[in-house]
């Protein structure tokens, strides 16, 4: 084990396993180099899970506190993790403040017009090199695409 006499080890340097069996750290298993900020591995596993689209699997680990009664600093930082957790988790529904056209009126095609224009190249779609910033141009696509946009709910319009 070589230290070097100034500064500390790089803590992002991971040596091999002297046997050459990977083993899986960073592809497998997190790895956080500073002890004292050693993350809670069911914390985490919670924010996968809610950020996640995929269905996760129904087992996890579950993870105690030992000696919770005598450890109320770290039940408290657990009720925190989870609230926060429970704090940005999206709405399971959108509701919109203005009024938004209906999915089969969305998915009707254009009308032969604005198609035929289109095809014929008299039209030009708006391709993503235009100087415009990237809301501006959310809202000429919708516009576009006959999506309304209100003052401050582009959001909903994406949506």
């Amino acid at each position: 084990n070589y230290i070097p006499a100034i500064g500390e080890v790089d803590p992002l340097l991971k040596i091999p396993r002297p046997d050459g069996v990977p083993d899986g750290i960073r592809i497998k298993v997190l790895h956080e180099p500073i002890p004292s900020k050693q993350s809670n591995s069911a914390v985490i596993e919670l924010q996968l899970r809610n950020r996640s689209k995929k269905k996760r699997s129904a087992y996890t680990t579950v993870r105690s506190i030992e000696n919770a009664s005598k450890n109320n600093r770290e039940v408290d930082q657990w009720i925190q993790s989870v609230e926060e957790i429970h704090e940005t988790k999206p709405a399971p529904e959108v509701r919109y403040q203005n009024r938004m056209p209906s999915g089969e009126d969305m998915m009707a095609p254009l009308s032969r017009d604005i198609a035929g224009a289109i095809e014929k190249g008299e039209l030009m779609v708006p391709t993503a090199d235009m100087e415009l910033t990237l809301e501006e141009y959310t809202v000429v696509l919708c516009c576009l695409l006959g999506i309304p946009v209100y003052k401050g709910r582009l959001v909903e319009s994406v949506h």
